[in-house]
């Protein structure tokens, strides 16, 4: 678990079987991802693919990020332009001691993403899963505002006057429960629309996971009602991870089932349906699960385990249609 610490520790986002998968059983096995340069151009490769694809193709290259370090990197979000971007790691701490919020940024997209930066303000050891809104003024993440509890995790806010400026002290949002069913969250918080709608993983008070929920903004501080996500067959196990599509037609999900975890499809075609089809995305690795979806769904990136002679870390990938 040692390599791994600060996922374990520090990103309540995936809920705990996805974590000990990443971190036990794979950990000293080959990734079927493990051959992905982490140098060069793919992803420039991938992003200057054209635009125009059909989101329930098959994706057809995975490349890594050039901005992976040898250290943890994980849990990537892009601006809807698809310009600048947030992730998680640990690089420029001790290992155990913590991650920070990195952004990055380029050009457009046929364009290398520039060498990460901390985000000021947002150097915290506890934050994950940061949802920038599009003019990046203002940020949703998780864990960086309260002291994160056993299976459930805060939803934090975070804002600034310019994107030159620090980001001010983040504030708790609050996720307010329906009717008793659920209470607090587990995590894996994804924001869509500018951040006025969040899907996350819901908990039982003081019990596992049950699935996924969703909530829409009802002001600066709050979400809620909470209300559960309908997946029609659904898989059994741990649910966690979504991402969903900004018409909120296709969602991607993780199942942890064991050791064994697994990424996800479901769709419907409106968002008045509960999502069907349910299947494994088997161009995907195992032991990865989906961070971000461009708005045209061309391109899903993901959070996946790479091997190497230092040992097995978290990585950023893109995979491309």
């Amino acid at each position: 678990m040692s390599r791994h610490s600060d996922i374990h520790n520090h990103r309540y986002a995936i809920a705990s079987a996805l974590v000990c998968a990443l971190c036990g059983a794979n950990c000293g096995a080959r990734s079927s991802i493990d051959g992905a340069s982490d140098a060069g151009n793919g992803l420039d490769a991938d992003a200057s693919l054209p635009r125009s694809c059909d989101p329930e193709s098959t994706f057809i290259k995975l490349s890594a990020l050039s901005i992976n370090s040898g250290f943890d990197d994980f849990d990537i979000r892009f601006t809807p332009d698809e310009r600048t971007a947030y992730f998680i790691s640990n690089r420029a701490r001790q290992p155990g001691s913590g991650v920070d919020v990195f952004t990055t940024r380029r050009e457009d997209l046929t364009s290398s993403l520039s060498s990460p930066e901390i985000v000021t303000g947002l150097a915290n050891p506890n934050a994950a899963a940061p949802n920038p809104t599009p003019d990046s003024l203002n940020m949703v993440f998780e864990n960086g505002c309260v002291p994160a509890l056993a299976n459930k995790a805060a939803l934090c806010g975070a804002t600034r006057p310019t994107q030159a400026s620090a980001f001010e002290a983040p504030f708790t949002i609050n996720v307010k429960p329906d009717n008793g069913s659920f209470a607090d969250f587990g995590g894996s918080a994804y924001t869509i629309h500018g951040a006025t709608i969040v899907y996350f993983q819901a908990n039982h008070i003081g019990a596992n996971a049950i699935g996924l929920a969703r909530a829409a903004r009802i002001d600066a501080t709050s979400f809620g009602p909470i209300v559960a996500v309908a997946i029609q067959d659904a898989p059994s196990g741990v649910l966690s991870a979504p991402v969903v599509s900004e018409d909120e037609t296709i969602l991607y999900f993780v199942q942890a089932q064991g050791v064994t975890v697994t990424i996800w499809v479901a769709t419907r075609t409106t968002p008045a349906m509960p999502f069907a089809n349910a299947h494994v995305v088997a161009e995907l690795p195992t032991s990865a699960y989906p961070n971000w979806l461009s708005p045209d769904g061309c391109r899903l990136y993901f959070t996946g385990t790479v091997d190497s002679d230092s040992g097995s870390h978290a990585h950023l990938f893109v995979a491309t249609r």
